[in-house]
C-alpha cells in the first residue's frame, strides 16, 4: 500500500524589472505537489529571454536544461528520485539579460 503524504506548492520567484508594463511572467508551477520517487513533475515558468537556456536544479543539483521560447516560457519534466522536499529551482536571464532564478517546492512521499 503506498503512503499517504500531504503537501502544497510552494513556488517563488522575482520578476524582472522592466522599465514599461508589459504582460507578467508566468509564475513558477509543478503539476504536481507530492509524487511518489520514481515519478515526474512537469516544472515551467515565464520571465526568460526567448530562446535562452534554463537550467534546472533539484536541492542544487543539476536535472536539465530547457530553451525558452518565443514568449520566454521554459517546461522541463524532472524525475523526482527520492522521498523528502525537492527544492526545484530554474536560473537563467530575463529578457534585459539580468539574472532570473525562480523555484517551487516537491515533496517525494
Amino acid at each position: 500500500m503506498a503512503a499517504l503524504c500531504a503537501g502544497s506548492v510552494v513556488a517563488t520567484g522575482a520578476p524582472a524589472l522592466a522599465d514599461y508594463p508589459g504582460p507578467s511572467p508566468v509564475p513558477p508551477s509543478v503539476s504536481a505537489s507530492t509524487v511518489q520517487p520514481g515519478q515526474s513533475v512537469t516544472f515551467s515558468a515565464g520571465g526568460f529571454a526567448p530562446g535562452s537556456t534554463v537550467t534546472v536544479t533539484d536541492n542544487g543539483v543539476v536535472v536539465g536544461t530547457a530553451t525558452a521560447d518565443a514568449d520566454g516560457l521554459f517546461v522541463l519534466s524532472v524525475t523526482i528520485g527520492s522521498v523528502g522536499t525537492h527544492t526545484l529551482t530554474a536560473s537563467g536571464t530575463d529578457a534585459n539579460g539580468a539574472p532570473l532564478s525562480v523555484t517551487a517546492t516537491v515533496e517525494g512521499c
